[in-house]
């Protein structure tokens, strides 16, 4: 007996993700949509119709395979139905190198705040003095403490944890 005569029980469709990376999925249909390179002389046969035409007409939603297309909507469901192959990128570099501008604009702001302090303490109203009334002002002071606010509310909103702690090694 040889390999071709022996046939699986369940349609098997082989998925190319990448160059070293080849995914077989039992649960496919042999009726899922396969996007090949247009570089390629691949020919894959398809059953149904074409989720559009010529013209651009869609076709009725239930015309068309229940199965993803080939590419980031099969990757998708593999993902969803095993989780263990989830993998996201954290990122961490530029996660810290947005918490370092966080920290150089509200360091700023910080120093932007302390100099409108001291120059509104010299004014002769009791305005600077008094919270309700320096919100009521408008103030340049005010203003600067609105925008620290913003950037202060992103800053701490920022998931720590996604970072881990820095090493200082053996002493």
């Amino acid at each position: 007996m040889s390999p071709e005569d022996v046939q699986s029980p369940t349609p098997r469709r082989a998925t190319n993700l990448s160059a070293s990376s080849t995914i077989v999925d039992p649960d496919s249909s042999p009726h899922t949509p396969h996007i090949s390179d247009a570089n390629s002389n691949e020919h894959h046969e398809t059953t149904g119709p074409a989720p559009s035409n010529i013209n651009g007409n869609s076709a009725s939603a239930n015309q068309l395979p229940k199965d993803p297309i080939q590419g980031w909507p099969q990757v998708a469901l593999l993902m969803a139905k095993n989780p263990d192959f989830a993998a996201f990128s954290r990122f961490k570099e530029l996660n810290i190198k947005s918490l370092l501008y966080y920290q150089a604009q509200l360091a700023l702001l910080k120093e932007r705040l302390h100099e409108l302090e001291y120059k509104d303490a010299t004014r002769e109203e009791n305005w600077p003095m008094f919270a309700d009334s320096l919100v009521r002002s408008d103030s340049e002071q005010f203003e600067t403490v609105k925008k620290m606010r913003v950037v202060l509310k992103e800053y701490s909103e920022f998931d720590f944890s996604s970072i881990p702690p820095i090493s200082r090694g053996p002493n």
